[in-house]
């Protein structure tokens, strides 16, 4: 699909403003919320610390928007999960979509959630070199990390079993060293 094409398509995902919640209102309060994962490709520019980059700044404008997440880089693929009120999800994603840094998204999920998967993270990350073949090896033949083969309810599990894996590695980075 063109560049333009898809940009006009998720366009059309962002519901009329005078119609749907303000993202800045609770899902607690009747905002229904979305869960949205795509697969993209980084640009052939990309550099790692531009992954970074990308995971900083979504925490910052995230946070206000009441989007939670999860971003996985390896490969030169990312897998990402967000999830959040309607208006802010597709928002987000239509922006995602203009970002040079990566090109070829494919929404492989879109879908109402009752709760959100990663309330605790604003945007959780898992980089290059950390993924666990041991998981990768249930969705992927070849152990690879190729998430164009996934479908929406794969990605949909193998999500939340990566964030275990970021959360244990963030954990530990966290932990005070013992002498």
């Amino acid at each position: 699909m063109p560049h333009r094409v898809l940009i006009a398509a998720v366009a059309n995902l962002v519901p009329d403003p005078d119609t749907t919640c303000s993202s800045r209102v609770d899902h607690n309060r009747g905002c229904p919320m979305y869960r949205l994962i795509y697969a993209s490709t980084a640009a052939d520019s990309f550099r790692l610390s531009d992954v970074h980059s990308i995971v900083a700044t979504s925490e910052r404008n995230n946070r206000p928007r009441h989007l939670t997440g999860m971003l996985v880089f390896s490969s030169r693929y990312f897998l990402q999960w967000l999830e959040g009120p309607r208006e802010a999800v597709n928002e987000r994603y239509l922006r995602i979509c203009q970002d040079p840094r990566h090109h070829s998204p494919v929404m492989l999920a879109y879908e109402p959630i009752i709760e959100r998967q990663f309330t605790d993270w604003a945007m959780g990350y898992l980089g290059e070199g950390v993924l666990n073949r041991q998981v990768l090896t249930r969705y992927f033949a070849d152990g690879q990390f190729q998430p164009y083969l996934l479908s929406g309810p794969a990605a949909a599990l193998l999500m939340p079993k990566l964030a275990e894996l970021a959360y244990a590695i963030e954990q530990k980075r966290l932990a005070p060293a013992t002498v």
